[in-house]
């Protein structure tokens, strides 16, 4: 998801819905040379930006979603200002306060089999406190939930600036949009992981240093973003070779170290009246399954919980699995039996272009 648990992205050390995600973010781009251009920079009185990218996007495979922060790792210094922009439609979060093994991560889905977005991962949240991995509202503060609607201010900060807080989460931001973070003026330096609460792939490190200790400047972060996209675009490429097609079961989506290639293989599946089909992802991405009406992944069922049983008959009309993948998604695969011959079109709600059918003779 590799669990959403458990994979955690060790090669460079987790669309929702749009509407839901328009919390923690701008729409400042994250190019140029913001720190003078000569590759290392020193400063006692901070006020340095630096831009990342949470997440990519390549326009010549617009079916690939790319997992990572490109670069990985920052430095910076006490007063600095991060900006993380998401140039894709997938979600996203930045997150201080997560344990390596994501043990103490909270769901991004409501517990209980309710579904619906957690506010403690969805909203923003800044705790003195540790966050336990049951947590469904920010300790000593409530959490940001979605937005009713509009149009988001063109740039949000979280409430207190980066310190030694417990857990900080920027809350899920999405395309076009950039979470902004401001390192505390009296910030001890240390290095501070961080991740998306949504893809345990993407895992990066922020090193706070002193005032008189060099950084980076933004023309170094680029290019190494840069190498290690370049690396990402070739294992995109890969991904579907290793997809192992049975009669009966469809892939929902292809993965690699930090990609995901949202296709259903195969795109098409025949069996005979009365057989199953059984639709299989154990992968840190989810997908849904979705019969009977094209969702946009800002509709409210796409984080509710299916509104058909695992195997029941299908013959048409709306029939939803659910988000799925591995966890902590409720599970790992959804399956549909057909008792009647037909053509029945799917579509995958949080992935727009992810679609399939299922022929039955």
């Amino acid at each position: 998801m590799k669990t959403l648990a458990t994979e955690v992205g060790m090669r460079r050390s987790i669309a929702l819905g749009a509407s839901a995600l328009l919390l923690v973010l701008g729409l400042a781009g994250c190019g140029g040379d913001d720190n003078g251009g000569d590759g290392a920079t020193a400063t006692t009185t901070g006020g340095g930006i630096y831009g990342l990218k949470a997440g990519n996007v390549d326009p010549a495979t617009k079916v690939v979603d790319f997992l990572a922060f490109y670069p990985t790792a920052v430095k910076v210094h006490p007063g600095d200002t991060v900006r993380f922009q998401n140039p894709a439609a997938a979600p996203h979060t930045v997150t201080f306060g997560i344990d390596p093994d994501r043990s103490n991560q909270p769901s991004p889905i409501l517990p209980g089999g309710k579904g619906g977005a957690n506010p403690v991962v969805w909203g923003p949240c800044v705790s003195d406190q540790a966050v336990p991995p049951d947590a469904t509202a920010c300790p000593g503060a409530p959490a940001g939930g979605p937005p009713p609607g509009g149009t988001p201010p063109p740039e949000v900060s979280l409430p207190a600036p980066l310190a030694g807080q417990a857990y900080y989460n920027t809350g899920v931001f999405t395309g076009g949009q950039t979470a902004v973070i401001k390192v505390a003026a009296d910030a001890k330096p240390g290095a501070r992981s961080f991740v998306c609460l949504i893809h345990p792939t993407m895992n990066g490190t922020l090193t706070i240093v002193p005032g008189d200790a060099p950084t980076q400047d933004q023309a170094t972060l680029d290019k190494l973003a840069a190498s290690e996209f370049a690396a990402d675009q070739a294992d995109a490429k890969q991904a579907p070779s290793k997809v192992v097609e049975k009669p009966g079961q469809v892939q929902a989506g292809a993965v690699g170290e930090q990609v995901s290639v949202n296709q259903f293989y195969p795109a098409r599946t025949d069996v005979q009246a009365g057989g199953t089909v059984t639709w299989v992802n154990d992968s840190f991405e989810p997908h849904t399954v979705t019969f009977g009406r094209v969702l946009s992944p800002d509709a409210p069922e796409v984080l509710g919980p299916p509104n058909v049983k695992q195997g029941s008959n299908y013959t048409g009309g709306f029939a939803f699995s659910g988000l799925f993948g591995a966890k902590p998604f409720p599970s790992s695969s959804f399956a549909l039996k057909f008792p009647k011959a037909g053509e029945y079109p799917y579509t995958c709600s949080i992935h727009p272009g992810m679609a399939g059918v299922v022929e039955v003779t």
